[in-house]
């Protein structure tokens, strides 16, 4: 009787491990894991598209005085550079981000690239009433620096634009910006970012600083690829 017992034990376990193998389990399963790849592709992709700048807006520009103070040099043009702290302008929604801060003190230029959302366009709209704006059109918007002590900066000397799927980019590279006067040196200086003919930024990001709670430049070394 035992051993009939065993038998019939064994034959449900064999039953309970075909329903396993049921064709309804196997393709539960295939989609499951069709879902987790393309939730790890998506994530992946993401920050790829948050962390990647294109090439043409992320190195450093060759302005006219910057190719005249290269030749002069030798091509040691001394650029240094700075890891933003705060690369957005707001917290929470963060509209524009900033990076690849280059700074050739020689020549008193500095650079940044600014990156958006083409999603910031209903802000700016809603803000300001307006309708339709371009995503791939920025020249609705200006730029200044200004530092701690309201000196003001707003000779762009370069500006370029570029795409990246949902992202757009704008560099700039700005003239006469001297972070090393003789007198009340800059303990901050700031992007700001304007819509339009309006008198005040719409937002602002800090770009550079040197003071008690952060301060010094790193060496900005020029790729192959960078040099003109």
């Amino acid at each position: 009787m035992d051993n009939y017992e065993r038998y019939g034990d064994y034959n449900d376990d064999e039953e309970l491990e075909e329903q396993g193998r049921s064709p309804l389990t196997l393709i539960l399963k295939i989609l499951c894991a069709i879902v987790c790849i393309f939730t790890i592709f998506l994530l992946g992709y993401r920050i790829y598209l948050s962390e990647h700048t294109p090439k043409e807006v992320a190195d450093i520009a060759f302005t006219d005085d910057l190719l005249a103070y290269y030749e002069a040099m030798g091509g040691d043009i001394d650029a240094k550079t700075q890891t933003l702290r705060f690369s957005y302008d707001d917290e929470k929604r963060g509209t524009f981000f900033a990076d690849h801060l280059i700074v050739i003190e020689g020549i008193d230029e500095m650079q940044i690239t600014l990156r958006y959302n083409v999603s910031t366009l209903s802000y700016l709209e809603e803000k300001y009433k307006v309708e339709g704006l371009d995503p791939d059109d920025s020249t609705y918007l200006s730029f200044r620096l200004t530092d701690n002590y309201g000196r003001v900066y707003d000779e762009v000397a370069y500006r370029a634009t570029g795409s990246l799927a949902m992202y757009r980019f704008v560099k700039l590279a700005f003239s006469d910006v001297d972070i090393t006067p003789d007198e009340n040196v800059p303990e901050w200086i700031r992007l700001e970012i304007f819509f339009g003919e309006e008198s005040e930024p719409y937002s602002y990001i800090l770009i550079y600083e040197n003071n008690d709670k952060y301060s010094g430049l790193e060496d900005y070394r020029l790729s192959g690829g960078e040099r003109p």
